[in-house]
């Protein structure tokens, strides 16, 4: 269920983007926690990723392998009013 949830989120992000497409995407995420806390930066986007990426697959770009997907290191910030997760992603045609 929450895996659909975030395929339906990023869905819905793309439409209101206006539903570009690219041939190649680097994805960086950045994760807004809202206190201090020691955090593993592997796990910190796996499970949110997965339900996004797939989301996003066919409509902003072919597939989500690593050629035609590059998936950086999430940086990690704090912002104690504004908890969020943001996808800073540069396609290329």
């Amino acid at each position: 269920k929450l895996k659909q949830d975030w395929e339906s989120y990023a869905f819905s992000a793309w439409l209101l983007a206006g539903r570009p497409k690219f041939d190649t995407v680097d994805v960086y995420p950045v994760l807004f926690y809202g206190c201090r806390r020691f955090r593993d930066d592997d796990g910190a986007v796996g499970h949110r990723m997965k339900g996004i990426l797939d989301g996003l697959k066919t409509h902003l770009v072919q597939d989500d392998n690593s050629e035609l997907l590059t998936l950086h290191t999430a940086e990690m910030l704090i912002d104690k009013s504004y908890p969020r997760l943001e996808l800073h992603i540069v396609g290329r045609k």
